[in-house]
């Protein structure tokens, strides 16, 4: 979502619509102008959330105010039944804006909900198939780059590595232990310095992932830090695989 860019469309929309409602001013009750100017609002929410619904409306109010209530051309107010109507739409715009906005964070969470569950039913089929640990491996850390929206997932097979091992960690709930977080559209910002997640499998890790390459642009969801978890596991169950077969390339 754009704020800005929906307080932009939804004003100038806001603005185009009761500029061209002017014509038939003697024949539409203001409450139906008031109505029709509800619209822009739920397109700015569309596009810029609340925030953008918000300015709508409140553009929306200024244009049925200016062009629809006594003196014309003016944002002065004369009659209470017009003061009244354009208190309402402000207070409805706001209030469609704000329900529009939720209704669309609701329908991309269920979206990004789909295509997470697509993601790691990828990585589970493969690891069902006669593939090798190293192909589970790259499927999951390719995966886990795209859902983490990060540049860099590189698995490390010891547990000791000096290089990483001050990183804060995934932890299986979903969340990063932090003592303050950045909250980026509604989710939570990875620390741009880097994290890394457990490898486990059957009770014992055996590696780790190290992600790094942080976008500051895109949050996770705790929903999105519990699949990072399971797509771990897999990278684990795949690293045990290499031990057993006497194929771990640990240094």
């Amino acid at each position: 979502m754009d704020p800005g860019l929906g307080a932009s469309v939804g004003g100038l929309v806001a603005l185009a619509t009761a500029a061209a409602l002017v014509p038939l001013r003697g024949s539409l009750a203001t409450s139906s102008v008031a109505l029709v100017l509800v619209l822009p609002v739920l397109l700015g929410a569309g596009i810029g959330g609340w925030q953008g619904g918000a300015s709508a409306a409140l553009v929306a109010a200024l244009g049925f105010d200016f062009f629809f209530t006594r003196p014309y051309r003016s944002l002065k107010i004369e009659s209470s039944n017009d003061l009244q109507t354009a208190a309402i739409l402000l207070t409805v715009g706001l209030i469609v804006g704000a329900v529009a906005s939720r209704a669309r964070i609701t329908s991309m969470t269920a979206a990004d909900g789909r295509t997470e569950i697509r993601r790691v039913h990828r990585v589970a089929e493969l690891a069902a198939s006669e593939t090798t640990p190293q192909s589970i491996v790259d499927v999951a850390l390719v995966e886990l780059a795209q859902m983490l929206h990060v540049s860099e997932c590189i698995v490390e097979r010891r547990r000791d590595e000096p290089d990483s091992s001050s990183l804060p960690e995934l932890g299986r709930h979903g969340g990063i232990g932090l003592l303050s977080h950045r909250y980026v559209k509604h989710s939570f910002g990875l620390p741009e310095s880097g994290f890394q997640i457990a490898a486990s499998s059957g009770g014992r890790q055996w590696g780790r992932i190290v992600v790094r390459g942080i976008d500051p642009h895109h949050g996770v969801s705790t929903e999105q830090g519990m699949v990072a978890i399971i797509l771990a596991d897999h990278v684990g169950a795949a690293l045990a695989a290499e031990h057993l077969n006497g194929k771990d390339t640990t240094r």
